[in-house]
């Protein structure tokens, strides 16, 4: 059983480690991308980059949900995960443009409207 935490301390260190996490360069070539995602228990999102082909992390963020979020369809605990991704990395984004990015596919008709 010992290996275990050390193996969840060894990804923790590898996801937090350069060149895992990057600076967010304003230069107005670099795009900005939040991909979200969320479970029954979790949302996560992640703040990339990307230039072309090439793609770097700025930041992770995840929490548990409440009791009471825990409640919510499948598509409102989606958008909470996009509006907790805006929440977390504001500092990062104000004034810039931003690339949204789920899987969940019915979200996705509401770029449309």
């Amino acid at each position: 059983m010992d290996e275990h935490p050390a193996a969840f301390e060894g990804i923790k260190k590898a996801l937090t480690s350069s060149p895992f996490l990057c600076y967010p360069v304003y230069d107005g070539k670099a795009q900005f991308v939040i991909q979200t995602n969320a479970s029954r228990t979790a949302i996560g999102a992640i703040l990339n980059q990307e230039n072309g082909k090439n793609q770097w992390v700025i930041a992770y963020n995840s929490c548990i949900l409440t009791d009471a979020e825990t409640q919510y369809s499948t598509m409102e605990r989606e958008c909470l995960t996009i509006v907790y991704g805006f929440r977390m990395y504001h500092h990062y984004i104000y004034g810039q443009n931003v690339i949204v990015r789920t899987d969940h596919k019915p979200l996705e008709r509401l770029k449309d409207k």
